[in-house]
Order: C-alpha cells, then structure tokens, then sequence
C-alpha cells in the first residue's frame, strides 16, 4: 500500500501545534510534532486569522526543512467551544423492503440526515460533525449499525448526535489557509475521533466520560454502549489556573505558566514534602524578590481545579448518562497534567480516573521525542 503523510494542524487557545504523520497498511507513524505559544486564538476559537499565520508559519517551515518535503495542504480541528449537540432523527422509505440493508445506505442516511439539519440552521451556523446513535426498521428498535447492515425493511431511520458552531470560525481557518499559500484538505470535530485514539473498547461500551482540558476550553463527551451519547464544554481550563497564579503574585504569564508546570499541584494535603519548599520569585525589571511557598501555589490551583471538576461533574449530570459510567473519567489536555489531577476528580466523582493522551492507543511516535507527554 502505498504510504502518505497527513500534517494537522490544532490551533489552541494557548499553543499551535503542528504533527506530521506517515499513513501506511492501516497504521499511523508520528513523524514531526511541535508547538508554539498560539496567538489570535480565543477560547479555541480562532478570531486573528492574520495573528494565527505566526506561529503556524515556523512551524510549517521548520517541518519542511526537518523532514525535506513540502506542505502544500493541512487537516484542521475545529473549535470545542460554542458547539451546539442535538440528537435528530431521519427516515427513508426504501424502494425494495426486501433487498439487504448495505453500508452505504446506512453512510447515505447520515450524509442526508446531516444536509437535512444543515437546511435548518441559521446562515451564520454550519456543521461540525455527525455521530450515528443508532437504527431501526419496522423489526428493529435502535440497534447498531452492524446489528442493522444485512437486514430487510421498507423503512430504515437513524438517529444521530450533530455537532453544530459558528461559520466565522471555519470561514478564518480558511482564510489562515490561504494567507499562508496552502490548502484546508478537511475539517474535523476532534471529539468525535480522539475517542479511538484514547479510550479502551472496554470503556466505550461500559460508559465513559472524555474530559478534555485544554488551555482555554473544557469539553466533556459521554460514551455508552460504543457510541458518544453526549457532548458539552465551558470555556475555561488550565490558562484559568495560569491567570489565577499570574494575578495572585503579581507576576508575568510565562513564568506563572513554568512555575504551575514545574510545582503545580491541585491538592495541597498530598503533596508530601513538595510542599514544604518555598519558591524565590525575582523580578528581572526591578530585581525585587518575593516568596511563594509550595502549599500556597497549590491552593491557588486547587481552587480554580476544584470548580473546573464541579463544572464538569454538573455537565455529566446533565448528560443523564452519570449512572452508566463503569469506565469512570478519562482525562486528556494539558490541564490534566497538574499533580494529583486524577486523584482530585476521583474523589469528587467517585468514579475511577486515569489520564491519557491522544497518542496512546494504535499510534507510534517513536523517534519523535516532542509528542512524548503532550496532549
């Protein structure tokens, strides 16, 4: 089979990141990944189109000259934010209810169930994405779609989850695509495919919930019975906790940022004898020094983690799926590096957390030491 390479592009609310991949017989090679401090992106939402091309420019120009090829198109995620997830329903009467149900009917169903909502939406809205929930005919009531494909019917209906935002945010990608003199090859709702990527078959079919924290947005998607069952997000997540510390002493974002990442912790009773240490902040405009000890930064961020797990834990209830969560809570995004983390929202849930990363299941990434610990 013959190989290609596929470059992705995630603009978030606090960095770009950029990932090279070599497709070939079914598997995925992580060739190149690196980020950079994002600009003209607010709460995943990119509002700067002209900002954007910055960063993504020396990325782009770094991977060509790293990996000695050209990068003439790019796959984009689309925003987590502002995305609206409604469950439709759509039927068709087949022409032969005595002919078998085929995989590309089904696939036809969802392409004319997601045009029909389309036609529905205000001009100023598009479509992110689509996930089947199930099917029925006439025999079946809301089966999967392998329980369905092979079967008769005169009338086959889908329902569907259909994620929805704003059109100005797709309509910047583009305009960051061709300011840079390349093309938008696809457009993903990243929430819908990071499930397979991060998540166990175990988990999908027992119950999960995917909470995602990332620098200025917080998703939460519901799996149950294999599917996702339900989609929602807040925008605040780790950039939060940055500001916190930031306006707390009086400091600059960067160093704030460095400092949450090197002695961050979100639960001051567990850090053993981290929190004994006292921090020495100097400032290099006026040379003045202050002291922040451990226990004190751990405060800061356990408070500010504390309503980021409330709020999560309020959408999980909302999703009505609390009860069907066997698999517990899987935690990706950069905000779920903070010390004791997991631990946090294992004790506030009840349920049991881990962390992952998108790079976890079915995609190496030997050789590309920069995507190692990122998510």
């Amino acid at each position: 089979m013959q190989e290609r390479l596929i470059a992705a592009v995630d603009l978030g609310s606090s960095k770009t990141s950029l990932s090279v991949s070599k497709v070939e017989n079914g598997g995925t090679q992580v060739l190149y990944y690196k980020e950079l401090p994002s600009e003209g992106v607010l709460r995943g939402n990119l509002f700067n189109p002209k900002k954007a091309c910055g960063p993504l420019r020396i990325l782009i120009a770094d991977a060509e000259e790293s990996l000695g090829v050209k990068i003439s198109s790019i796959a984009v995620a689309l925003p987590r934010w502002n995305v609206k997830a409604e469950s439709v329903e759509f039927s068709i009467d087949r022409p032969d209810s005595e002919a078998f149900i085929t995989e590309e009917e089904v696939s036809n169903l969802k392409d004319m169930a997601r045009d029909d909502f389309a036609g529905k939406l205000s001009p100023d809205c598009q479509v992110y994405g689509a996930q089947a929930q199930s099917y029925s005919t006439e025999d079946l009531f809301q089966v999967s779609e392998d329980d369905v494909v092979g079967v008769t019917g005169a009338k086959l209906t889908g329902r569907f989850l259909i994620f929805s935002g704003p059109k100005k945010s797709v309509t910047n990608i583009d305009k960051l695509a061709n300011e840079l003199g390349i093309a938008v090859a696809s457009e993903h709702f990243i929430p819908v495919l990071e499930a397979d990527c991060i998540l166990t078959e175990d988990e999908k079919e027992h119950g999960v919930a995917l909470v995602e924290i990332g620098g200025g947005v917080t998703s939460v998607s519901i799996f149950f019975r294999g599917v996702m069952r339900s989609y929602a997000a807040f925008p605040f997540g780790g950039k939060s906790v940055t500001n916190d510390i930031r306006q707390e002493c009086g400091i600059q974002e960067s160093l704030a940022e460095n400092i949450k990442l090197a002695y961050g912790g979100c639960m001051p009773d567990r850090l053993l004898s981290l929190g004994e240490k006292i921090l020495q902040i100097e400032d290099s405009r006026t040379g003045d020094c202050q002291q922040l000890p451990v226990k004190y930064l751990s405060e800061i961020i356990g408070s500010r983690m504390h309503e980021i797990a409330e709020a999560v834990l309020h959408l999980i209830g909302a999703s009505g799926y609390s009860n069907n969560l066997r698999g517990g809570i899987v935690l990706t995004g950069a905000g779920s590096e903070i010390l004791s983390c997991s631990s946090l929202f294992a004790d506030m849930s009840g349920v049991n957390c881990r962390i992952s990363y998108p790079h976890g299941n079915g995609v190496l990434t030997e050789g590309c030491e920069e995507i190692e610990g990122t998510s």
